[in-house]
């Protein structure tokens, strides 16, 4: 049994450890996204709000993307980026909404590891589908000087993600069916 001293050397001589992360932890889909994307700011002009009417203009091609979800942000560049992506696509809104409230600022860096975190299991792609959608007014926003954190969270959970199992249905049964075609050699 090791002593308390002991302990606290080996304690001692773990945290002088320096640990990369090595490659083949990553998934092929970090792996990719390392590659197209070296950058955290790479990824912030990809899926920014550049990409919002492309994912609108097919959003069955959002959500079947092969693109990490906002967790794995954090996995590849560090621990922060997700809530760093989501506060840039919540001052993407702001700026869209012409709005010069200091207030809203302090907020949106506030919230955004809040809305981070009940997001983290969805895609990019979805993700910026959502923003773009809210920014267009499909998810009940009516007014911009209205804008409010907690309405767009709750925009995502009540309207967004009910429309996304839509759109994720109608995918696997488009894959189900050509999986069927494929095995009845009808391709």
């Amino acid at each position: 049994m090791a002593t308390p001293t002991s302990l606290d050397k080996l304690i001692d001589r773990s945290s002088l450890v320096k640990r990369e992360p090595a490659a083949f932890i990553f998934k092929p889909v970090e792996q990719a996204c390392m590659r197209r994307y070296p950058t955290r700011g790479d990824v912030e002009v990809a899926f920014g709000q550049s990409a919002w009417a492309l994912a609108l203009s097919n959003p069955l091609r959002a959500c079947a993307a092969k693109v990490p979800q906002l967790y794995q942000l954090d996995r590849i560049y560090g621990n922060g980026s997700a809530a760093h992506w989501i506060q840039f696509q919540l001052v993407n809104l702001f700026v869209l909404a012409d709005s010069k409230d200091k207030e809203k600022v302090d907020a949106i860096r506030s919230y955004a590891p809040l809305m981070a975190a009940t997001m983290m299991n969805y895609k990019l792609s979805e993700i910026v589908l959502f923003f773009a959608g809210y920014a267009t007014g499909r998810y009940g926003v009516n007014d911009w000087k209205d804008m409010d954190l907690r309405r767009i969270a709750s925009a995502f959970h009540r309207d967004f993600l009910p429309v996304r199992l839509h759109y994720v249905d109608e995918i696997e049964r488009a894959r189900q069916h050509a999986e069927m075609k494929t095995k009845l050699g009808m391709t």
